[in-house]
Parts: C-alpha cells; sequence; structure tokens
C-alpha cells in the first residue's frame, strides 16, 4: 500500500486540486498521528471520492509557556500511519500558512475565552485563524473534526456558519483506550502507571451520565464530577462543568435540553481533556 501524496505548498495543492473530481474529505491535524487521526481520516474516506490531511504545528493556537517546541514533529511515521486512509497529506511550513506581514486574526468569541479558553487565551482565536485558511487553501467539501474537542468543534462550526463557508462539518465520536482514556496526541506525556489513573476520568464522567438520570441538577453534578476526579491521588482536575450541547452555554435550572459535560485537569505534565453528551 503506497504512502499517501505528500504536498508542501499552495502551488502543490492548487494543482492536485486541479487534478481531481469529485468531493473532498478534511482532517486537519498537528500531527503525532494516533489511531483517533487514523479513524477520522478513515470516516473521511468513507464518505468522500479524495481525503486530505493536514499536519501542522501551528504556533498561533500555544499560549505562553505551553509546549509548542517540545510538541512531537514525526512526518514520515504520520504518512505511515494514515497510509490507506489519506490520499494526500499537506505538511506546509509556517510560511505557507501565514504569509509575510501576516496581519488578519479570526476571533472565537466569548465561547473561546470560556472552559479551555479561560486557561488558554490565545488558544481558540489560533484554531479559527489556521481552520479558516487551511480551509481556504484545501477548500473541502467536508470537514472533520473529533468530538474529543469539543469546544474546538462547537466554536469551529459556528466560525463556518458565520462566515458562510461552503464546506460541511462533521463531529466524529471520540476514540478510546482500553480503560476508557481519550486518545490524544499528549497521551504519549504519560507513564504507565498515569495511564492507567487517566482512566479515572472517562469512570467519572460515566458516574455523572449515569446520576443526571436519576434526576441531579446540572450544577450539583458539576461540583460533585469535580469532587470525584480530586479522589484519583495525582489527578488535578482545571474544570468540570455542563453545558448546553448545541452552543455550550450554561444549562437554566429549568428544562435545561440536552447536555454535554466538560472537564479538564493535569496528570504529570499532560493536560487532559475529555467530555461525555448527556
Amino acid at each position: 500500500m503506497k504512502l499517501p501524496l505528500l504536498l508542501k505548498t499552495k502551488n502543490e495543492v492548487d494543482e492536485w486540486k486541479k487534478s481531481i473530481t469529485g468531493s473532498v474529505g478534511f482532517v486537519p491535524t498537528m500531527g503525532s498521528l494516533h489511531a483517533g487521526h487514523v479513524f477520522l481520516a478513515s470516516e473521511a474516506k468513507k464518505q468522500n471520492d479524495h481525503t486530505v490531511v493536514s499536519i501542522f504545528v501551528n504556533p498561533k493556537q500555544f499560549a505562553q509557556g505551553e509546549d509548542l517546541e517540545a510538541y512531537p514533529r514525526t512526518l514520515e511515521a504520520d504518512l505511515r500511519a494514515v497510509r490507506g486512509a489519506a490520499d494526500v497529506v499537506f505538511a506546509p511550513s509556517a510560511a505557507t500558512v501565514y504569509a509575510p506581514n501576516f496581519a488578519t486574526h479570526l476571533s472565537s468569541g466569548n465561547l473561546g475565552k470560556e472552559l479551555c479558553g479561560e486557561y488558554r487565551p490565545p488558544h481558540f482565536d489560533g484554531v479559527v485563524t489556521v481552520v479558516f485558511l487551511l480551509l481556504q487553501l484545501v477548500e473541502p467539501t467536508t470537514l472533520y473534526l473529533g468530538k474529543k474537542d469539543y469546544q474546538q468543534l462547537t466554536i469551529v462550526k459556528q466560525m463556518v456558519k458565520d462566515l458562510f463557508l461552503a464546506v460541511k462539518v462533521v463531529g466524529v465520536e471520540t476514540q478510546r483506550n482500553a480503560n476508557g482514556l481519550a486518545l490524544s496526541s499528549r497521551n504519549q506525556y504519560l507513564n504507565a502507571d498515569q495511564l492507567k489513573e487517566a482512566g479515572h476520568i472517562r469512570t467519572c464522567l460515566l458516574a455523572l451520565k449515569d446520576r443526571m438520570k436519576e434526576g441531579q441538577d446540572a450544577h450539583s453534578a458539576s461540583r460533585r464530577l469535580f469532587e470525584d476526579l480530586s479522589k484519583s491521588p495525582n489527578i488535578k482536575p482545571q474544570y468540570a462543568e455542563l453545558r448546553l450541547r448545541t452552543n455550550l452555554k450554561e444549562p437554566k435550572k429549568t428544562q435545561p435540553g440536552a447536555m454535554v459535560a466538560l472537564v479538564a485537569a493535569f496528570l504529570g505534565k499532560a493536560r487532559l481533556i475529555d467530555n461525555i453528551e448527556i
């Protein structure tokens, strides 16, 4: 099985687009690909004539002091990982994505300042900016994003709607390891004991879902979820909240509607996020 076609420049992408017909499924990533990324690409391949996976470590979505320089860059391994799932891997340089004297940035709105955005102030503005630029370069029919990054998925859907972009956004179910931990490139920062302990996050989310079925209100459930996460000796929760699934606003006490519980927690040096739909 041959490796995907590797493209690195705008001109190469433009020439490729001229050579094809039919629908294009697009999976944007920052590389260090794992089985969750491969699943996204496989879903895109099932539903489209062509599949593109981008690999770009976006400097604009890292907060000061975060792991931009340490973020793993494994292009050769990534090409092998999506062999058979992606037709094209687009791996541009920063100069390709951000032209000299680049000065235009998109805003992720109020939601970009909440939840993860409260602790990573520039993150979601950087996400919507780079996703918009990648969509302009690739011009896909459908964009595939994992539900693990539920806030990101919601913000990108809003950006696509607000800017009248001609692309469909599909959220794909989170892929997990044997103990329920959501697959993430940052899981490689965890040792064997930490990987085992990280399964506590999923256990707490499932317990919350059961309590919500029994009628517990959202605010009490959020407090209990934070407390439950804290019971694991090395997990340090940053937040645990229930929000409306459609727009991630805080639910009303009466008739809250469909919800999602979202958490972020540190385990060692890894910052882990997860969620569960209620």
